[in-house]
């Protein structure tokens, strides 16, 4: 009975080796999947990171550009300081000047009326 009861545990045994085997090729068989999808995910993390790259580089030439072109232009720009003077001058006279009230400005109350609204055609602002 004892040789009976032995015989039975290492069928058992046996049994459970194999399909310990079958679980073993099964996990490996995943392993081989989850590996190609990592690769796959490092492939596509690198593709967006070198195209943040480019972007970043673009942006940054653009906003450079933009730096340049603004101080070209502040740079050219005392060379009409006299313009702005005489139109500095001009509104001063225009607002030294006494305004009829039916002229007047109906916000500031000192400009001459000059704006006219549409699409009504009321000239009532400065």
């Amino acid at each position: 009975k004892a040789l009976q009861i032995l015989t039975n545990q290492n069928i058992i045994k046996e049994e459970e080796i194999v399909k310990l085997r079958e679980q073993n090729v099964l996990i490996e068989q995943h392993v081989g999947i989850l590996t190609a999808e990592l690769s796959a995910a490092q492939v596509l993390v690198e593709e967006t990171r070198l195209d943040t790259k480019k972007k970043l580089i673009v942006i940054g030439v653009a906003v450079g550009v933009g730096a340049v072109l603004a101080w070209l232009y502040m740079r050219r720009k005392p060379d009409n300081c006299e313009e702005d003077q005489e139109d500095d001058d001009q509104l001063e006279m225009r607002l030294a000047t006494p305004v009829p009230d039916s002229l007047e400005c109906v916000i500031c109350m000192e400009g001459v009326k000059e704006v006219m609204m549409e699409p009504c055609g009321h000239v009532c602002c400065c």
